[in-house]
């Protein structure tokens, strides 16, 4: 089976798209080259039992010196040469076709195995990046809460300074900021943690994160 995986040096690297991240991602993981190694041994193996029950063919060659001296005749010599090819078939070996057999269902289950993993390792990749391109979407909107929350406090100071407002309202705007100050911290440590996650199956640095486009189909 041509191998999925392909050299890929991820070190020092930025993504921008889910694709890069998948192609980081299997180059990257050891449990699915570990998965990949055993599918190629698992397939080595029914090559060789399949080889077994396959018709073979031995050759021979072989060159000999030959002398005759006939009674009061001169001496001759003559070079021998003798050639045989033999071919062989199986017809029922009863141990090899159960090797064989047994060769089909073990390459079959590291098949199963292989795919099983790319598959989690995907559909991991996959969920990071959403969360990356997610915690980067709620920052940018407590951002712009975060804005009309200083706006709003800079008019009830305004207010309060020209004793228009009261202190209990100056407090309240104070108290909201706060909290909009401290959510927008947590969001920053949330998608700090997201590209760290993202980075820990890829290898790969989350640059510019690209969103799906309208309409596009994502499986699995």
């Amino acid at each position: 089976m041509p191998s999925i995986a392909q050299d890929y040096d991820s070190v020092g690297k930025t993504g921008s798209t889910l694709e890069d991240f998948f192609s980081a991602a299997i180059a990257f993981s050891p449990t699915l080259k570990i998965a990949e190694e055993g599918l190629n041994i698992g397939s080595a193996r029914r090559r060789a039992a399949n080889g077994r029950l396959l018709p073979q063919v031995s050759a021979r060659a072989s060159n000999s010196d030959n002398r005759s001296e006939p009674n009061g005749q001169t001496k001759k010599t003559f070079d021998g040469e003798r050639f045989s090819v033999q071919l062989t078939q199986t017809l029922f070996n009863w141990q090899a076709f159960a090797a064989r057999s047994q060769a089909y269902l073990i390459e079959d289950q590291r098949e199963a195995e292989y795919y099983g993993e790319l598959a989690n390792l995907l559909s991991e990749v996959a969920e990071k990046y959403f969360s990356v391109l997610q915690s980067k979407d709620s920052l940018e909107s407590i951002a712009s809460e975060l804005e009309a929350v200083s706006n709003q406090l800079n008019q009830i100071q305004s207010l309060y300074d020209r004793q228009l407002a009261r202190i209990t309202d100056l407090y309240q705007v104070q108290a909201n900021l706060a909290a909009v100050e401290a959510q927008q911290l947590k969001l920053q440590v949330e998608l700090a943690l997201s590209k760290e996650a993202l980075f820990s199956v890829s290898g790969l640095t989350a640059g510019e994160l690209r969103g799906l486009r309208e309409k596009q189909k994502f499986l699995l």
